[in-house]
């Protein structure tokens, strides 16, 4: 078990909040792990943040590391395993599609229910139905095994930007031991120039993608749902109008 996340309570001070938590997770054999602090400012140093897990320290290792995406460092923790020798097995699926849906149509027009209204109870008519069904699906679609495609990683950074997240990362540091009001203005200037960039790298990443695609209709509608879905959580795009042209993805 390994429970990340901000719980709002200061593991550098011995105070009843904090005993409290640990008596809490004792009870099911978990610890806190002790962590430098993870939110800073010019006039506190506290651990709000938290980590706690039942794995022994040979089993698991962590750090705090500032991002600036935040007040909040960033907590990064890391269990030892072998899934790094472990195979993927992938999922058996049954690949539907319209051609087959047809032919399942046909089969089962072809049925003879007889052996499924004659039953005298729901049970067992309902199991007589479930093995006509099931017997047609194995013929017309059997289970396959299915590998999952491991999706490759957006680089969405380059040497400049790298450059800019120091001078930001450099600007917030100074903020938070000085709290003075320049040093914020700096910060949020630096700020906004990295977040531009970033923005910028991630439009030329998109046009490369749908530009490099073979089915450009096929990846400009997968840039424009993942946009939505990273944006609105679930939320699928599947008609937009172009200019009073509809246009159905």
């Amino acid at each position: 078990i390994v429970i990340m996340g901000d719980i709002n309570v200061d593991s550098l001070i011995d105070s009843h909040e904090n005993q409290k938590v640990i008596e809490a997770l004792g009870g099911f054999n978990i610890n806190r792990l002790e962590l430098p602090p993870t939110r800073i400012s010019h006039h506190s140093q506290t651990s709000i943040d938290t980590i706690c897990t039942n794995l022994t320290t040979e089993q698991i290792t962590n750090c705090v590391i500032e991002t600036g995406l935040s007040d909040h460092t960033a907590q990064v923790c890391s269990i030892m395993t072998d899934m790094e020798n472990h195979t993927a097995t992938g999922s058996k699926e049954r690949v539907i599609n319209k051609h087959n849906m047809e032919e399942i149509r046909a089969l089962l027009a072809t049925q003879n229910w007889s052996d499924v209204t004659s039953k005298e109870n729901t049970e067992s008519a309902f199991s007589a139905l479930d093995s006509v069904i099931k017997i047609t699906l194995d013929s017309v679609c059997p289970y396959k095994t299915i590998k999952k495609k491991k999706a490759k990683a957006k680089r969405l950074w380059d040497a400049e930007s790298e450059d800019l997240k120091r001078s930001y990362l450099e600007a917030l540091n100074r903020q938070n031991i000085t709290g003075n009001a320049i040093d914020k203005e700096v910060t949020a200037l630096r700020k906004k120039d990295y977040d531009l960039k970033l923005k910028d790298l991630r439009k030329k990443h998109n046009a490369d993608f749908i530009e490099q695609a073979p089915n450009k209709s096929k990846a400009l509608w997968r840039v424009i749902n993942q946009e939505r879905k990273e944006k609105c959580g679930n939320a699928y795009l599947e008609k937009m109008n172009v200019e009073g042209v509809l246009c159905k993805s």
